[in-house]
């Protein structure tokens, strides 16, 4: 599952000097700055050129048009690259004898907006060119591809604006959050007094990010020497690579690049405000006037722009527009000739009374006066009135807007509250980067807090700021997983406020919360619950009752409560906080989505589905409204939605909201960032519950790559990702491979965690089923023995996670035939999880079933059947009718009833069970090869010798399809086909299928094994029957160990 979504109370602290940047070497370089270059421009120009293209003199050329051009040579390469782009617009300058060849095989690509032919020989025709429309031109001299290309680059640099649309109807004037988001940020960095050193911080990253552009990085040391002798207009106007990297970082809101801009974000807002008071404040008799501007929207984004007829159309960002129809016509025209997109001419009425965004006439300070250029700062909304074609193509439309004040008001409440809650008692300069924390950038936010940290600005060291600067570093490094920097920072910080302030202090109770939320994800659960409530004990004698940062408190406590297993106190504190929240926060405060989440949570590990997900789609729709579009808590809520999928059996639904949260994280992440392999883990997690063995590894090694790149070698998630590709290889029955990845899971938990951590339990637990799976039954009950003895010190001893451990331990006695000690431990199970969870709960089910499979195994069938039914009971209650967890239910009565001779009541059960699968799971699953095999045994048992091998038969093809050769399944599968082979008088195919299942169980079971010496005995008898004796010896070892019934060994119970 996805992290609660936690709500600390503010504190300060002190901090330790922060640590020098570590060396980068030569790659990471590379990749650094491909990162911040996607980041920083909307289109990535690609030459795929020839090894005997004169590319110097083309390139120095189109240095003057593009910041860096990626070149390849070979077109795989070329092909990958393009495919890991995720949000901008490539275009590839294609050499002119590739054509041909190259077009045909990426043309569908959807990164993919244009392809120029650049060569000195042209080999296709008009008519070739016009079956693939991707291709803008064929071009023999540089001068006009160059030409070409800087057009190409202003259109797309004139349409790269984030827009937001509010559809009419019953909440027709509600903005994007991000619309408030940029409106907060702009408004902080208009208060910071700004420097020589921030402009060459800016500057000194573009460099380093076009790096191997020579001209480029001139042209921005020319920008950092004449930035105080020009107007801000006028560098708008002129720098491309600025203006273009403004316009981006705020369509998808990057908080990195946009506080490094703030200077520039500061002076060019002033600069507008005072031509505005100027040209029209000043004016008593300002008269109504039309702008245009013409540009491009995505089809996806035209249609959004069609059903807000009438609604509200926001810029967030600098909107430039001109009094020349003829400018916008032409840029809109261009633009309708790409197939994925449509021209759009906006007609912008404007009356100067009626705004709250300053607007100003630059053609006097522009570099294009000619254009008749109006800009307007940030946050300009617009009424929308008719659209209508211009051509008959309708590729190209007029839209007609008028300026509005029209706003949200409930967006307009949560924005003010937000000022008011989080930063209106902070100076800017400590603001800022708590805003970047709050919306989720936190990698944004360090580079700031340890400016101000370092004291550069000269003006505040005193007590506040220290403290102030030194929480927002140790909230980072929590967010970052650096636990232990967290914690020293939130300790020192401790100490400083304890000395200064009396003991019931407000901040001290931040601070011990703060404290506590780093203890809880490290495992130190009773320090965490001490701190907590130490905290809340300060908070409830300072503050009302109904004080929302209560609310905060008791949120932390709760999701204490659940880490550690205690899922209705959890809930009892989730609630407390969401019935203060809702009585003191507008009702789409973020903190709300965030208590909606963890109830959701709470809910869904106690097994009420439906409540979990009704409470997940609340938290979801609040983050819709207040968050920007690009949160982690979007994908947060997304993925959450869809575990519940997964638990109710909804794998296609849970696929769908897996895909969707790793879509924002692809678009919002660096490449490596640990939440992308948190997205790979989820999915991967539903290919492993419907058997898709081969797609589960592939998820869960991408994680692990990712992982390896971004976390320090003994990182906690590292065991985490090795732990999940240990459970793969174990149901693909890789049981070496297993124990290897789970063994270094144990090893970095070993390093990294407190020896009583119960993640060390968890790979204790892990390895002990890999043994058990091996047959190492002596190896497997000490595994198990050290994780209980773990939990057992660390968690109160009704947890319902001890129940799970407890059923480990009564498994392995079972296989070990110890029948009174499995039931012993099934039973301690039951009796936690019947205290501690609601009685329709999954779970409960599960431990009735343990219980039965022992009293199958001492030949108690009633009681067995009884407790088979029980738990189909409840499943039935709690879990939609074709969830596969009720076809095992059934299948274990089935089993049952074959014990007791009722074939036919057994036959009903087990088809049953098929007919849940069949409907739920894909066709090569191994559940359904255990189906098959269940009736196939019945039909023995029955005589139908001819139905038996059918569906043992069916059983061998899906486990040679989905399990790896070395399976005990395919050994299963084997015998079983054997025996009814052997039935029929066939020896010598029985023979060759018993030799097939004995070579798989030969390399995975010790000698001594019953179902190795079971198969011995059977190769001993159809050796015998063929008169080879002498055969029989090889097989059959002395031993006295005798097997059961073959029909035992055959059947698959759940």
């Amino acid at each position: 599952m996805e992290k609660l979504g936690l709500i600390e109370a503010q504190s300060y602290k002190q901090t330790e000097k922060v640590k020098e940047l570590q060396h980068i070497n030569c790659d990471d370089d590379i990749m650094r700055r491909r990162i911040n270059l996607q980041k920083a421009q909307h289109t990535i120009f690609i030459w795929l050129k020839t090894n005997d293209t004169n590319f110097q003199d083309t390139s120095t050329q189109l240095q003057d048009i593009v910041s860096t051009a990626y070149t390849f040579e070979d077109s795989d390469e070329c092909v990958d690259f393009i495919t890991t782009v995720t949000d901008n617009k490539v275009c590839l300058i294609l050499a002119a004898s590739l054509e041909r060849h190259t077009i045909p095989c990426i043309h569908e690509i959807s990164q993919l907006h244009s392809i120029f032919i650049f060569g000195n020989s042209i080999t296709c025709d008009d008519e070739w060119k016009k079956a693939w429309s991707k291709v803008k031109g064929i071009f023999t001299e540089v001068t006009v591809l160059c030409h070409e290309l800087q057009q190409l680059t202003r259109q797309h640099h004139q349409s790269d604006i984030p827009i937001s649309f509010v559809t009419p109807g019953e909440k027709s004037n509600k903005l994007d959050p991000t619309f408030m988001y940029t409106q907060i940020m702009k408004d902080m960095m208009l208060t910071i007094e700004y420097n020589e050193e921030h402009l060459s911080e800016y500057c000194n990253y573009c460099c380093d990010t076009v790096a191997d552009n020579l001209q480029t990085v001139n042209r921005i040391r020319q920008f950092e020497r004449d930035y105080n002798e020009k107007s801000p207009i006028w560098c708008y106007s002129y720098y491309r690579f600025l203006y273009s990297m403004l316009n981006r970082s705020l369509r998808i809101l990057d908080g990195d690049i946009i506080r490094r801009m703030g200077f520039f974000i500061t002076a060019l807002h002033r600069a507008i405000e005072q031509l505005h008071k100027e040209q029209y404040l000043d004016n008593p008799f300002p008269q109504s006037f039309t702008v245009y501007r013409g540009q491009a929207l995505s089809k996806a984004t035209f249609d959004q722009l069609t059903k807000a007829k009438h609604g509200l159309i926001s810029f967030n960002n600098f909107l430039s527009t001109s009094t020349d129809y003829d400018v916008a016509h032409l840029l809109g025209e261009s633009n309708a000739t790409n197939p994925d997109d449509v021209g759009i001419v906006f007609v912008m009425q404007i009356d100067p009374t009626q705004t709250t965004t300053p607007f100003t006439s630059i053609s006097e300070i522009s570099n294009f006066s000619e254009e008749n250029e109006i800009l307007f700062s940030m946050h300009s909304i617009f009424r929308i009135h008719e659209i209508q074609p211009i051509d008959h193509t309708h590729q190209l439309y007029k839209v007609h807007l008028s300026l509005t004040t029209d706003h949200d008001q409930d967006l307009h409440n949560l924005t003010q509250y937000i000022k008011h809650e989080s930063y209106t008692d902070q100076q800017s300069c400590y603001a800022l980067p708590q805003l970047l924390i709050d919306i989720g950038q936190q990698n944004a936010a360090e580079p700031l807090c340890q400016y101000l940290l370092r004291g550069t600005d000269g003006k505040d060291n005193s007590f506040y700021s220290t403290n102030k600067v030194s929480f927002l570093l140790g909230c980072i490094k929590r967010a970052q997983g650096n636990y232990s920097e967290a914690l020293a920072f939130h300790q020192n910080l401790l100490t400083n406020v304890a000395q200064q302030l009396p003991p019931n202090h407000p901040d001290l109770a931040g601070s011990y919360s703060n404290i506590a939320v780093v203890h809880g994800h490290i495992g130190n659960y009773s320090q965490a619950l001490e701190y907590h409530e130490k905290a809340l004990a300060i908070r409830t004698q300072s503050l009302p009752p109904n004080h929302p940062h209560l609310a905060g408190y008791y949120t932390n406590i709760g999701a204490l409560h659940h880490e550690v297993g205690n899922y209705s106190q959890a809930l009892e504190y989730q609630e407390k906080a969401l019935s203060i929240q809702t009585q003191s926060l507008p009702r789409n405060h973020p903190h709300l989505g965030a208590s909606y989440n963890n109830i959701g949570e709470a809910h869904r590990e106690m097994g009420n589905y439906s409540h979990a997900l009704e409470h997940h789609e609340k938290a979801l729709s609040i983050r819709t409204e207040s968050l920007p579009p690009n949160h982690p808590d979007f994908a947060g809520s997304y993925a959450n939605i869809g575990v519940v999928h997964r638990e109710m059996g909804n794998y296609s639904h849970a696929l769908e909201y897996h895909e969707k949260a790793l879509s924002i994280r692809t678009e919002s992440l660096p490449p490596n960032h640990p939440d992308l392999a948190r997205s790979y883990a989820n999915i991967s997690g539903v290919h492993h519950a419907t058997g898709n063995y081969s797609q589960a590894l592939e998820y869960q090694e991408k994680a692990l790559s990712i992982l390896t790149q971004s976390l320090p070698r003994n990182h906690p998630s590292l065991a985490a990702s090795y732990t999940n590709i240990g459970e793969v290889h174990r149901e693909m029955g890789n049981y070496s491979q297993a124990l290897e990845h789970h063994e270094k899971a144990l090893s970095i938990r070993t390093e990294s965690l407190p020896p009583n951590h119960p993640d060390l339990a968890r790979s204790y637990t892990n390895i002990g089923v890999v043994h058990g799976h091996m047959g190492n039954y002596s190896h497997a009950l000490e595994y198990h023995e050290k994780a209980l003895a773990i939990l057992t010190q660390q968690l109160p001893p009704n947890r319902p996670d001890l129940a799970g451990y407890y059923s480990n331990i009564a498994v392995v006695h079972g296989h070990m035939g110890n029948y009174s000690h499995a039931l012993e431990y099934h039973e301690k199970a039951l009796a936690i999880l019947t205290q501690q969870l609601p009685p329709n709960r999954p779970d409960l089910a599960g431990s009735y079933s343990n219980i039965a499979v022992v009293h199958g195994h001492m030949g108690n069938y009633s009681q067995a059947l009884e407790y088979h039914e029980k738990a189909l009971s409840i499943q039935t209650e709690s879990l939609p009718p074709n969830h596969t967890d009720l076809a095992a239910s059934y299948t274990n009565i089935g089993v049952v009833h074959h014990e007791m001779g009722n074939y036919s009541q057994a036959l009903e059960y087990h088809e049953k069970a098929l007919s849940i699968r069949t409907e739920s799971l894909p066709p090569n699953h191994p559940d359904l090869a255990r189906s098959y095999t269940n009736i196939g045994v019945v039909h023995h048992e029955m005589g139908n010798y001819s139905q038996a091998l059918e569906h043992h038969e069916k059983a061998l093809w899906i486990n040679t399809k989905s399990v790896p050769p070395n399976h005990p399944s395919l050994a299963a599968s084997y015998v079983c086909i054997g025996l009814v082979l052997e039935r029929n008088g066939d020896v010598s195919r029985a023979r060759y299928h018993y030799r097939k299942a004995h070579e798989i169980l030969a390399a995975l079971l010790p000698l001594v094994d019953e179902r190795i010496i079971g198969i011995w005995e059977k190769l001993g008898y159809v050796y015998t029957k063929k008169g080879k004796h002498g055969q029989v010896l090889a097989f059959c070892p002395a031993t006295s160990v005798s097997t059961e019934k073959w029909r035992c060994h055959a059947r698959c119970s759940e």
